[in-house]
């Protein structure tokens, strides 16, 4: 299922990409001593370029231990880029974007009173 989800992801990042912005997807792992497990957090980053330094760096945007939350997150920025109104099917994710919205390129669906 993961790797359907990454497909996913980097198909949405693609679509992005075509309209001008460039991120990065990235991934981290820490070790869990409550789970006794490596946890992984998925990373999407802004890349800019830095003319000080003539190079390239990159500010991270949005994070989760989610495949799930990262599609929805990349669905939204390209739904805000593209000036489309944000889904509202899932309720889980709903409460997410309120904390988070935000962070999209476009302040999308919000009400202008």
């Amino acid at each position: 299922m993961a790797y359907q989800q990454t497909k996913i992801i980097y198909k949405l990042r693609q679509a992005i990409e075509s309209k001008g912005y460039t991120l990065l997807f990235t991934s981290t792992e820490f070790y869990s001593k409550e789970k006794q497990r490596p946890i992984a957090i998925y990373h999407i980053k802004e890349s800019y370029y830095n003319p000080k330094t003539d190079k390239y760096d990159s500010k991270e945007i949005f994070a989760s231990p989610s495949h799930i939350q990262i599609v929805f997150f990349l669905r939204d920025y390209l739904f805000a880029i593209e000036g489309k109104e944000l889904p509202t099917d899932n309720e889980m994710w709903n409460v997410v974007r309120a904390k988070i919205q935000h962070l999209l390129p476009i302040y999308a669906n919000e009400d202008s009173e």
